[in-house]
């Protein structure tokens, strides 16, 4: 299944937007790093850290920012719903068309097989008793040969077109 790549980068910031969590303004964090240099950070700072330096944050949007987002998230999780409903629709259209297709091709190589099958009105015999094919044998099997690959360029185009 492919997904727009202009759809899939919303779907990606609606996420990012959704899962950044809530500071409060007032709070304060912290980051320390220990004489190891492993990074902590905290609403205090650590005691006994090798360094310490507040982080600045930027406050929360205002509530009708989250508003907004929430619905542009919604409007984006209803055109993903869509599309994947489209997509589906789209394979089991081609899903149909190839059965067609393979039933065709199935059908035309019958045909050519029983347009192979000689009976005595397709021989002629000649003054010194010889036989010999008439040209209407050849020109059923040669029909019957078109339309097999007929049938199977068909069936070849269709699963090109694979959605």
């Amino acid at each position: 299944m492919r997904i727009d790549s202009g759809l899939l980068r919303v779907l990606v910031l609606a996420g990012l937007i959704g899962s950044l969590p809530a500071v409060p303004a007032a709070e304060r964090v912290y980051k320390s790093v220990d004489e190891n240099g492993h990074v902590t950070f905290s609403s205090q700072p650590v005691p006994g850290a090798a360094r310490v330096e507040p982080v600045q944050i930027a406050p929360p949007p205002p509530p009708e920012r989250v508003r907004d987002a929430a619905s542009v998230q919604d409007e984006v999780e209803r055109a993903a719903d869509q599309t994947r409903i489209d997509l589906d629709e789209r394979l089991r259209n081609w899903q149909q068309r190839l059965k067609r297709a393979e039933d065709e091709v199935d059908r035309a190589r019958a045909a050519l097989e029983a347009a192979k099958k000689q009976t005595d009105a397709d021989w002629r015999h000649n003054q010194s008793g010889a036989r010999y094919l008439k040209q209407s044998y050849y020109d059923r099997v040669s029909r019957a040969e078109v339309e097999l690959r007929r049938a199977e360029a068909a069936l070849a185009k269709v699963r090109r077109d694979h959605p």
